[in-house]
Parts: structure tokens; sequence; C-alpha cells
């Protein structure tokens, strides 16, 4: 009996049919090995990409409370840029792509939400 990496599912193989068997803890235990083992796989790139995700959570000071557009722009931009760092860890090239792709539109949307006060104009 083989370990699988897809899921970390239980591979039995039997002539040539393939079973497999869900674990949900096991996808989690994989999930959180791939978290663990990121900074040593990727090293400083790992690093610079969560000092990134920690920077968007933590530059803002202030903000007018008339900028509201801007805030809620941001906070997509921000949830955005988290998903692609953990898509990226989790070897999810496709999802990593789509994530990256909404946070530079939503991070565009954002800087324009800061010159825009009332979107009724």
């Amino acid at each position: 009996m083989a370990k699988g990496f897809f899921l970390n599912a239980e591979v039995i193989f039997y002539g040539e049919l393939l079973k497999m068997k869900f674990s949900t803890i096991g996808l989690s235990e994989s999930e959180h090995a791939l978290m663990k083992n990121a900074q040593r796989d990727y090293e400083d790139v790992f690093i610079n990409a969560e000092e990134l995700v920690r920077l968007s959570y933590e530059f803002l000071i202030s903000i007018d409370p008339e900028r509201w557009i801007f805030v809620s722009l941001l906070y997509q931009f921000q949830k955005f840029l988290s998903l692609s760092l953990l898509s990226t860890i989790r070897r999810h090239g496709v999802q990593t792509n789509m994530m990256l792709r909404q946070t530079l539109e939503f991070g565009c949307l954002s800087i324009y939400g800061l010159f825009i006060m009332d979107p009724i104009l």
C-alpha cells in the first residue's frame, strides 16, 4: 500500500485497478505539512511573499471615512493576495493565477477608489 500525494489518499493497487480512499483528516494533514515546509522549500521567495501580504494589512494608519469605497476594495485586494499565496503553497497553479489576476484588478480598483468619494458621480 502506497501513500499518494493527491488529497493524501491511500492508493491501493489491485492489478490494474486503482482505488482511492478520501480522508478529510489526511487532506488537512497534507495541507498543514505544505504550510509548515513552505519556508524551507521556497526560502526567500516565501518570506518576501508573506511579508508583502502582511504589509497589505498593516500599511494604513488611518483612513478618511469618506473613502469607504477604497477600504472595501482594499479588503478584496488583501483577501485575494492572501489566497494567491496559499494557492501557490498548495501548488494549485490555475487557482494561483486566478487569484493573482483578481489581486491586480482589485489593486487597481482600490487605487481608483481613493479618488472617488461619491459612487453616483
